[in-house]
């Protein structure tokens, strides 16, 4: 669904969806989102993905310290 919502334009354009087809399509979309979002957590879960994979750095307060941290190469003292 979501390939489709992100190339409405490209459908439209071919003929290969009409309008109506999209608005039903971006109703669908939602109501899939809203049913698994409640479950989302329990799914992070149940694959035990570390937290650190769980971060973004977008979401840092210090977005750009992050960034800056995350691209600096460590050396020897801060690897112990």
């Amino acid at each position: 669904m979501n390939v489709l919502h992100e190339d409405t334009a490209w459908h439209l354009e071919h003929g290969t969806l009409t309008l109506s087809d999209l608005v039903r399509l971006r109703t669908a979309r939602d109501r899939a989102l809203a049913r698994v979002h409640d479950h989302a957590a329990a799914v992070v879960h149940a694959f035990a993905i570390p937290a650190e994979r769980l971060q973004a750095t977008i979401a840092e307060p210090d977005y750009v310290a992050a960034v800056m941290r995350s691209h600096r190469p460590m050396i020897a003292s801060e690897a112990t």
